[in-house]
């Protein structure tokens, strides 16, 4: 028998990659799909969202308050217009 479950993965905020363990692609508990994230070097729970190494520059403490910092080139809406512009050169 076949049965539906739910299982998690930890998604970048940034640009949408998901986070693939060394042995698994999915967790059956979210804390440990961000337990193994953090052991993989993302930065899991900042705010409620979560970030991948690629996309994770910094976290700055300043008088402006806390602040992360991203790879703003890497955020999903560039990358998707990077994708849609090479289909298109390659046409």
């Amino acid at each position: 028998m076949i049965t539906e479950v739910i299982m998690y993965v930890v998604k970048c905020d940034n640009c949408g990659e998901e986070h693939e363990g060394s042995h698994y692609s999915a967790y059956s508990d979210d804390g440990f799909a961000r337990e193994e994230a953090d052991g993989d070097d993302w930065q899991t729970d900042l705010d409620d969202k979560d970030y991948c190494p690629k996309c994770f520059l910094n976290y700055s403490d300043d008088d402006d308050g806390e602040k992360v910092i991203l790879d703003e080139s890497r955020k999903k809406e560039n990358v998707k217009a990077d994708i849609y512009k090479q289909i298109t050169e390659s046409l």
